[in-house]
């Protein structure tokens, strides 16, 4: 009977077992008591007081049996007791005195057909190896060749490359070209497979569309970089991302390593519960495993990196732990001339970095507007950085951040809601931080309340605006946070308190100078009066504004940070407060016999023309200024003959907006505001 090949469980608990269709007692031929353990035992068996089974009517009826106690043990571990001799000789297939037998797959008069080559009964030979070793490790390739390596199958599977090989199933990074461009999506569809192919040195070109994928640099150091123009803008070029990853990722990826011009979205940030984040963040080994492994930001991570990155927009993308927008991992990235905005870390296990967080490297920020970015709650409610997150230096590679010629407005975190900093040495220079919304720090928190995450905190901020910020500080500091303040606004921040101590801390580390405050500032040069802004919405200095030549160029905070500031970054005898340099004469046509000066074209594209008559024999220096007074192209500088001139300055290399150009003519000037349209 097939029923009786399975066990039947429940030990000395269970007293019958269910009888198969059919049964008939006379086909037992015996009864076994088998044991299986493995330690020295003995078991007894004294007697058996009945064996019976319920026939169809539920009649007792008695199976007669010749039984003697016995013993199970080591040596014997199994009994067998006959029931019912076999005496008419019947076979497994019933018949008396038949010949038919069981195999050893229990199949009767089987002939042991449905045993393999290695004994398994109905195996199928599946443990045969390529070499017909049973259980031996050798497998076939791809290729279809026993213990191959693939490469009889390998080759240059791109059809873009001179050395395409149909044939080939696997690339083997042979395929070479005739040039080092990757054109998207003329020769590939995707931006990624064109990733896949190229080599370190390549660009890949990207033409306008929206591109629904993924990419990642595969440690490649190359260059991503969509064909944006003067009047096809990054808009045009859109990355969306269709994975619950980063929209981009650049990973082990160092010299040479460029993204630029497109907009990225609908990335996704990995992360960890809160609670795991807390339980680990102690543990130095065990932080910087999460940070490089688990954690990614949303819109684009940057690991193990130093890609420079341009001219990107970075919005509408999400993350559960760090850097909504971007987040930098022990990495010296240089972002210039983007935007990061709307951007949203979730609530629940949210930590910081709405728009971009920082772990560890030297990353360099200019000329980025950074808005609208949004951090979630956690249950202790630590969620900072709504801007901008410094967050943790790894071990060996501590976190410095240099932020130059930024926008910081209108993002939203509990800690520092324009920039939360928990480590590190951070530098702001002509930055506008503005209409932020947090209680604790609305423009800048160094370090949080809680004291979870306390490390040494240094920030210098200089020629900086801190303006209309929302939240019970505007600036609070742990014990362990230094600030240095020098030619900076602070100006009309509602809430308590301008510059204070975070909550559970009673230390106040600042040195504060030249500079401008609602409230009595202790330091050197210090002013408490109206700046005198354009208006509510414009920071640009009026030009009866106090803040008017009224810092300092050269000042020593100590002996290790000395601020020493070019002459030639600023206009008047001493730089402005704030962060915008008041430039003077913009309209002025002030010229004397020795000046006949003309700009054209004005608004222009990439080149403007300008033309100026001399005289008598003059020395001539003309400098192109951006909208902060800084110096960014020195155009001449030499002595000319009288006679008619014409020089171009080709602004090809900068991005569109306003700009300055100062003619100095021997001891005269004249400043001419011109406006550049790509």
């Amino acid at each position: 009977y097939e029923e009786f090949q399975i066990n039947y469980s429940s030990g000395l608990d269970r007293t019958s077992i269910e009888l198969p269709d059919n049964f008939n007692s006379d086909y037992i031929k015996s009864i076994g008591f088998l044991s299986n353990a493995n330690n020295n035992y003995n078991i007894n068996i004294t007697e058996i007081s009945k064996l019976f089974f319920l026939d169809e009517d539920y009649n007792i009826i008695n199976i007669p049996i010749n039984f003697s106690a016995f013993q199970l043990n080591n040596n014997e571990p199994n009994k067998w007791l006959t029931i019912n001799e076999n005496l008419l000789d019947i076979d497994c297939l019933g018949i008396t005195n038949g010949a038919a037998e069981c195999d050893e797959c229990n199949i009767c008069d089987g002939n042991d057909i449905d045993l393999d080559s290695c004994g398994i009964c109905f195996g199928n030979n599946l443990d045969l190896d390529c070499n017909n070793i049973c259980f031996g490790g050798s497998i076939l390739d791809e290729c279809g060749i026993c213990n191959g390596d693939n490469s009889s199958c390998s080759g240059c599977t791109d059809a873009n490359a001179n050395n395409y090989d149909i044939s080939a199933i696997f690339y083997d990074g042979s395929c070479n070209y005739s040039d080092n461009l990757f054109l998207v999506p003329d020769e590939y569809l995707t931006i990624q497979s064109a990733i896949y192919f190229s080599s370190n040195g390549d660009s890949i070109l990207v033409g306008e569309g929206v591109y629904n994928e993924n990419i990642n640099f595969l440690e490649k150091s190359i260059t991503v970089k969509s064909l944006y123009n003067n009047n096809t803008p990054v808009s045009n070029f859109v990355i969306n991302g269709v994975d619950s990853i980063s929209t981009v990722t650049i990973n082990n990826s160092f010299n040479n390593t460029n993204f630029m011009g497109f907009t990225i979205s609908n990335g996704y940030g990995t992360g960890v519960s809160f609670e795991d984040f807390i339980s680990l963040a102690a543990d130095t080994n065990a932080l910087d495993s999460l940070l490089n492994q688990v954690i990614r930001g949303g819109g684009i991570s940057v690991i193990n990196s130093n890609p420079y990155i341009k001219d990107v927009h970075v919005t509408n993308n999400v993350s559960r732990n760090f850097g909504a927008g971007i987040a930098l991992i022990n990495s010296d990235a240089i972002i210039e001339s983007s935007n990061i905005s709307n951007n949203t870390v979730l609530e629940g296990d949210a930590l910081g970095g709405g728009g971009i967080a920082v772990n560890g490297g030297s990353p360099n920020l200019i000329d980025l507007n950074i808005s609208n970015n949004f951090v979630g709650q956690n249950i202790y409610q630590l969620n900072g950085g709504g801007g901008i997150l410094c967050a943790f230096s790894s071990e060996g590679n501590s976190l410095t951040l240099n932020i130059e010629n930024s926008i910081i407005s209108n993002n939203t975190a509990n800690i520092g809601a324009g920039i939360g900093a928990l480590s590190g040495d951070i530098r702001l220079n002509r930055t506008l931080i503005s209409n932020n919304t947090g209680d604790y720090g609305s423009a800048i928190s160094m370090g949080e309340p809680l004291g979870l995450a306390v490390s040494e905190i240094n920030m210098n901020i200089i020629n900086s605006t801190i303006v209309n910020n929302n939240g019970l500080m505007t600036i609070g500091l742990i014990n362990t946070a230094y600030l240095n303040m020098l030619n900076t606004i602070i100006w009309d921040n509602e809430g308590s308190f301008e510059i204070t101590n975070m909550p559970n801390n009673d230390q106040l580390n600042t040195n504060i100078a030249y500079s401008l405050s609602q409230n009595e500032l202790n330091g050197e040069g210090n002013i408490l009066v109206n700046p005198l802004f354009i208006d509510s919405d414009n920071y640009s200095l009026q030009d009866n504004s106090p803040c008017i030549d009224t810092g300092i160029s050269f000042f020593e905070f100590d002996e290790d940070n000395i601020i020493d500031i070019a002459q030639n970054s600023f206009f008047g005898n001493s730089p402005d407060i704030g962060k915008y340099e008041f430039i003077p004469n913009l309209n002025s046509n002030n010229t004397d016999k020795n000046m006949i000066v003309d700009f054209f074209p004005n608004p222009f594209n990439p080149s403007i023309n300008i033309n100026y008559t001399l005289s008598e024999q003059s020395n001539v220096m003309i400098n192109a200024y951006n909208i902060n007074g800084q110096l960014i192209d020195e155009i001449a500088n030499n002595i000319y003959q009288p006679g008619k001139y014409s020089l171009i300055w080709n602004a090809t290399d900068f991005s569109s907006g306003t700009y300055f150009v100062k003619l100095t003519i021997d001891k005269t000037s004249i400043i001419k505001k011109i406006v550049l349209i790509k």
